[in-house]
């Protein structure tokens, strides 16, 4: 669960950034491999979760928001690690 709870708190981070469609993949990642498990949401994080999303619909058209959520339902969690992990912004190396 702790992943996950990471790909939930990554989201929530790139929604506080602007970076919407990042914050609606890993959050729709999250959705995705919670599912599969068959484990209820992270009750702590809902209403943060509901607000990003809110947010997002705001600020994206439906097809980009469509976009993010079908590209992070279709990661692997090894995938949705390294996505939530590599950040395109950091150009540092």
């Amino acid at each position: 669960m702790g992943v996950l709870c990471l790909l939930l708190a990554l989201g929530c981070l790139a929604a506080a950034e602007g970076r919407w469609e990042r914050a609606a993949c890993l959050l729709a990642a999250e959705e995705a491999r919670r599912q599969a498990l068959n484990w209820p949401p992270a009750l702590n994080w809902q209403a943060a979760c509901e607000g990003v999303l809110a947010a997002a619909r705001a600020a994206l058209s439906e097809e980009a928001l469509n976009a993010a959520q079908t590209a992070g339902r279709a990661l692997t969690l090894q995938q949705a690690i390294e996505y939530a992990l590599y950040d395109a912004h950091d150009d540092s190396d």
